[in-house]
């Protein structure tokens, strides 16, 4: 239930202070950045982990565990859209910036795991539509940005680098690209479904900035040993002292863990490169 009929709050934003959110179906990934002279300074980071929520339990879809899992799993996805919304509010951020994502149900051609984690239990709208919800009645802005590459561009340059595990990096890339000013951004104001000329076309649109992209990767001409993503399990056992360490969420009984930086460096500053 959402009561539409709360006045919205009125707020002091620092339009150059955003948050960025990198969505997977097994975690989220959030930066705080700032933007200061064509160079942005990530404030802060962190993500969320709830692979238990996506258990694969081999019940039917009636089943009392199946319903209770799918409701936790969506009233969990709630309540981090909730924290989003008030670390944005609290270190007024102007704009929270998301992905665009036009992945429908089909056969993705990268096994059944993957199909399932992406159509059945990647609940976006349990997540989108309370976040974007929340943000109107803040008056914090939502824009989407195109995440192609946003992964592998973010592992590689902001990753490794700054010892920033992945999906935090690829929330910095996505958060790069909206202040260096993304001609592809675009406001969403809500949830709703597109229509089907609106949808091909975007997918149109997301084709051609894929390839813009890809010949942004190809320049950068990548080492096999510089490519692999910066996961927690890698980061433990390359650099155990930058790994980041669990902080509660809500309540013992939730099944999320998030998981932020001991303490962030003073100096980091991102480069608005040209090339990107």
């Amino acid at each position: 239930m959402w009561d539409n009929k709360a006045e919205p709050v009125r707020r002091k934003a620092n339009p150059n202070r955003i948050v960025s959110l990198d969505l997977n179906p097994n975690r989220i990934g959030i930066a705080v950045l700032e933007q200061k002279d064509k160079e942005c300074k990530p404030l802060h980071w962190a993500f969320y982990d709830y692979p238990e929520l996506n258990r694969k339990l081999r019940l039917a879809p009636d089943h009392p565990d199946s319903l209770y899992q799918r409701n936790k799993r969506v009233y969990e996805l709630s309540c981090i859209a909730k924290e989003v919304v008030a670390l944005a509010d609290r270190l007024q951020c102007g704009t929270v910036v998301t992905e665009h994502l036009n992945i429908g149900t089909e056969d993705h051609g990268k096994g059944r795991s993957f199909n399932r984690a992406v159509n059945n239990q990647w609940t976006r709208k349990g997540f989108i539509l309370p976040l974007v919800r929340r943000l109107e009645h803040a008056g914090i802005q939502h824009v989407e940005v195109n995440p192609a590459y946003s992964s592998k561009v973010g592992n590689l340059l902001w990753g490794w680098p700054m010892f920033i595990p992945d999906p935090a990096c690829a929330a910095v890339e996505i958060g790069r690209r909206f202040l260096q000013g993304d001609p592809k951004s675009s406001k969403r104001k809500d949830g709703g479904n597109q229509r089907k000329e609106e949808r091909q076309a975007q997918a149109s649109q997301d084709a051609e900035v894929r390839a813009e992209w890809k010949r942004v990767w190809n320049q950068l001409q990548p080492k096999s040993g510089d490519t692999p993503r910066c996961t927690l399990s890698a980061l433990k056992q390359k650099f155990p002292e930058a790994c980041p360490s669990p902080s509660p969420f809500k309540s013992p009984q939730s099944d999320v863990v998030r998981f932020e930086p001991a303490r962030m460096a003073p100096g980091l500053r991102l480069c608005m490169r040209k090339d990107l």
